[in-house]
C-alpha cells in the first residue's frame, strides 16, 4: 500500500513512473489522503523475505494499559502505632501498555500484508518495539465485504517500569 512521507506532504505527493525499454511504459502519482481525525502510526515490520515493511494504520486507535502489582500487609513498627499510616501497601507496581489499531479501508490484495505482519518476528509501532496480541484475523474477501478494514491489537514489548529479573 503506497504512503506518502512527511517530506512530501503537501506537495502534490509522489510520482512513481515505470520504464520498458527506455519508453515510459506506465505513471502513478500518489497523493496525500487528509485524515485530520485521527493520528496515523506507522508499522515497520519484516516481511516473509526479511526485508522492512511499512504499513500505515491511518484509522481511529485505542490505547489501554494493565496494571500488577503485589500487595503485602506490614507489621505495626512498635505496640502503640499510628493509624494514619498504611497497613497494606502495594510493591512492585508494573504495567504493560496495548494498542488496537485500524488500518482503514484496503484492498482485498491487502490480506497478504496483514498475513506476513501476523508471522513477523520484529514490529515496530512509531518505534517502538511491540508483540502482536491478535491470533485470529478474518481474511476478507471483496466480494462478501464491500469495506475491507482490519483490527489488530498490539502488546508494546516493554513493561513500563523497565527492569531486569
Amino acid at each position: 500500500m503506497p504512503y506518502i512521507t512527511a517530506s512530501h506532504v503537501g506537495t502534490g505527493g509522489s510520482e512513481v513512473i515505470i520504464f520498458k525499454d527506455t519508453v515510459e511504459y506506465a505513471s502513478f502519482t500518489f497523493r496525500e489522503v487528509c485524515e485530520p481525525k485521527y493520528t496515523p502510526i506507522t508499522c515497520d515490520f519484516k516481511n516473509k523475505f526479511g526485508v522492512w515493511q511499512r504499513i500505515v494504520f491511518f484509522k481511529v486507535s485505542k490505547s489501554t494499559m494493565q496494571m500488577t502489582n503485589n500487595e503485602y500487609h506490614l507489621m505495626p513498627s512498635s505496640i502503640d502505632y499510628d493509624t494514619t499510616q498504611n497497613v497494606q501497601q502495594s510493591f512492585n507496581s508494573n504495567g504493560i501498555e496495548s494498542i488496537k489499531v485500524n488500518t482503514g479501508w484496503v484492498p482485498e490484495s491487502y490480506s497478504e500484508v496483514i498475513k506476513q505482519l501476523t508471522f513477523s518476528e520484529s514490529i515496530r509501532l512509531d518505534g517502538k518495539p511491540v508483540n502482536i496480541n491478535t491470533k485470529s484475523i478474518d481474511l476478507f474477501k471483496a466480494i462478501n465485504e464491500r469495506n475491507i478494514n482490519y483490527t489488530i491489537d498490539f502488546n508494546y514489548a516493554n513493561h513500563m517500569i523497565n527492569y531486569v529479573q
